[in-house]
């Protein structure tokens, strides 16, 4: 750029000279010097100090002090006697002398006498002592001084009761009362403008609000009573705290203050409880083994202590919240009933031997008695614990004996599951079906020690599952190739990339890690993890193009996470779905959009920044600009827009002439011919 400028085209100007710091325009106002930083002497101001402060500011006793503002030239201490104005440059008008111009003809407020040097007389103030003190204003009673202000009519002393502002003569305002208007607080008024109380005794005029009584309705209710005139009594549920002395409800509203008794609710404690509730505000639930009594809105419990009412307990329990289970060897209600004598025993005999709550045999019955509570002997042809201590194959024929009578060894061999002499021997871990002769699955899954039972004695099936990539009963079922984990319950994701046929497996059979890898636009073991913003392709290991434009925020995806499309279009400069390639020659900016420029050298130069669009060589012949984008003006065309002699239009914005060719329009102007009437 040439001296003095700089930035896009040179078209900036400079301040300062780049390497001395000189100002090249001067200095702003208030300042001098070569490099414009000091600040203008106090006698001067404006720009570079050239004007002098006005010969009339006032200064103060300190010759340094600044009599006058450096950048405005106003006086800063304001103007001698006789002189009025910004600058101190106006003399006083006629009829104003001295400070500030004032009259002569008038004294200041509180003074009298030809010189306005006499004060005000007790009792008087303002313009020529011509007011005189308000009767309101308050004096001490021993005082027969000044009682105002000899100026502004201010009362020294306050006002006396029901009077207010400071000259004493407004009365108080509604609701407002004696010395300094204090607030009648808890009168009641009729509307909003209606006095309250009286202006001087602070007597309540309409009665008090609730929760105040007294005739200035100051003294709030008893600790027990609320409400208008302290007629209502707080409610006695309310709970007490502290001594009895102290306040149990609000006292306006009647809301109780710390809460309820127990087995009420709500502001004022007048809800008893629900009746499944009871306690402090009925947060504790009545046990749930209280019996109900009538109908189920009945009250189950007592709403203070939780005391099982009317039905006492459920069978089971026992106690006053019913929450105590019957102890070992009793059950039923209210646990007066005692374990049948024939239920089997375990471990210590102050083990339990039957349901607390309805006496079945926790154990078993002892040989010979069968039923829930054991109180049932063996039918005929049954024998030994729970009367079917055997698993003898039945006959096809009824009554057909199946064991000896004797020895109980079984006659016509056992059932699937059992084997031995009386076929009371279960299959072995790992065996099952008839004569334990089929193997359970090797697909079954362990459970527990390697000893425990894999499969079930009798059909096969496998008791804790199959092992991953099986299924069904039996587990000899193999997982389809889109399934895997535990009875193959999950589907491999869609996102695991296909192998060669469509029938081969995607995903490992026992985690679900997709074998062949991910789609484009997912990762992950499993491939259900999208890309990140910014990236893209398979196993998201491609970036978007940095020539993507970015939409909305910085963290919003610039291209699609599958195909790195960019989603917003491209940066100015390139173009194609990834906004990789760059402009073809000739094209720039948005979608390399055509444009005039001049070509330069051969035809595959550039002809213009691919980036910003600026013309490298020119514009072609009818535009102008960097951009070579705005057709000449009226009356202009071809190489730069040079000027021509056509006939000018009706209008000066009507076009005369081919802004590329020079054709004449509309004919020439007096004195040319010829197509561009240049002759």
């Amino acid at each position: 750029c040439p001296p003095g400028t700089y930035g896009y085209n040179c078209e900036g100007i400079c301040v300062c000279d780049y390497i001395t710091g000189r100002c090249l325009t001067g200095c702003e106002d208030g300042y001098t010097g070569f490099t414009c930083q000091t600040v203008c002497p106090v006698s001067k101001y404006g720009r570079n100090c050239a004007d002098h402060c006005g010969a009339f500011c006032a200064s103060t006793s300190n010759s340094y002090t600044r009599r006058c503002n450096a950048h405005t030239g106003t006086c800063l201490h304001g103007c001698l006697p006789g002189f009025t104005g910004r600058t101190c440059t106006v003399a006083c008008p006629a009829g104003t002398y001295g400070h500030n111009c004032v009259c002569l003809d008038r004294c200041e407020p509180g003074y009298a006498g030809l010189k306005c040097d006499t004060e005000c007389q007790s009792g008087t103030y303002g313009e020529y002592c011509e007011s005189t003190c308000s009767n309101n204003c308050q004096l001490p009673s021993t005082y027969y001084g000044r009682q105002c202000d000899f100026a502004t009519g201010r009362c020294l002393y306050g006002c006396k009761p029901g009077y207010t502002s400071p000259t004493c003569e407004r009365a108080c305002p509604s609701g407002r009362f004696g010395i300094n208007c204090v607030n009648c607080q808890h009168q009641q008024t009729g509307t909003s403008s209606a006095r309250g109380c009286n202006l001087f005794t602070g007597i309540c005029l309409n009665g008090c609000k609730p929760g105040y009584t007294g005739e200035t309705c100051q003294t709030a209710c008893q600790p027990e009573r609320y409400g208008q005139n302290c007629t209502s009594l707080c409610n006695s549920n309310c709970r007490q705290t502290g001594d009895f002395s102290a306040r149990r409800c609000d006292l306006v509203t009647g809301s109780c203050l710390s809460g309820c008794a127990p087995g009420y609710r709500n502001e004022m404690c007048q809800t008893e409880c629900p009746s499944r509730r009871y306690g402090n505000n009925c947060t504790s639930v009545c046990s749930s083994n209280c019996q109900q009594a009538g109908t189920t809105s009945a009250r189950q419990c007592d709403i203070d202590t939780g005391r099982c009412v009317s039905g006492g307990c459920t069978p089971g329990y026992t106690g006053e919240k019913c929450q105590t289970a019957c102890q070992p060897g009793q059950y039923g209600d209210n646990c007066t009933s005692l374990c049948s004598s024939t239920c089997k025993q375990t471990g210590t005999s102050s083990a339990t031997k039957c349901n607390f709550i309805t006496g079945t045999c926790l154990n078993g019955c002892m040989p010979g008695y069968i039923g829930e509570t054991c109180e049932a002997a063996c039918q005929s042809g049954n024998y030994g614990t729970n009367c079917t201590s055997f698993n003898c194959m039945q006959p096809t024929t009824s009554p057909a004996r199946r064991c000896d009578l004797v020895t109980g060894k079984c006659l016509i061999g056992c059932k699937p599951g059992y084997t031995g002499f009386t076929c009371q021997t279960a299959c072995q871990s790992g065996r099952y079906g008839n004569n334990c002769l089929s193997e359970c699955s090797s697909h079954c899954k362990q459970a527990g020690t390697s000893t425990a039972r894999q499969c079930d004695l009798v059909t096969g099936r496998c008791l804790s599952g199959c092992l991953p990539g099986y299924k069904d009963q039996l587990c000899e079922t193999a997982c389809q190739p889109v399934e895997y984990g535990t009875n193959c319950t999950s589907v491999c994701s869609s996102n695991c990339q296909q192998t060669a046929t469509s029938s081969s497996r995607r995903c490992d059979v026992t985690t679900g890690r997709c074998l062949s890898g991910c789609m484009p636009g997912y990762t992950g073991i499993m491939c259900q993890t999208a890309c990140q913003s910014g990236r893209y392709g398979n196993n998201c290991t491609s970036s978007c193009s940095s020539n993507c434009k970015q939409a909305g925020t910085s963290s919003a995806t610039r291209c699609d996470f599958i195909t790195g499309r960019c989603l917003s279009g491209c940066m100015p400069g390139y173009i194609s779905q990834t906004c990789q390639t760059g402009c073809e020659t000739g094209r720039y900016g948005n979608n390399c959009s055509s444009f005039h420029c001049q070509q330069a050298g051969t035809s595959s130069a550039t002809r213009c920044d691919f980036i910003t669009g600026r013309c490298l060589s020119g514009c072609m012949p009818g535009y102008d600009d960097q951009k070579c984008e705005t057709a000449c003006q009226p009356g202009r065309y071809g190489n730069n827009c040079t000027s021509f002699n056509c006939q000018q239009a009706g209008t000066p914005s009507a076009r005369p002439c081919d802004h590329v060719t020079g054709k004449c329009l509309r004919g020439c102007s007096p004195g040319y011919i010829g197509l561009m009437c240049q002759t």
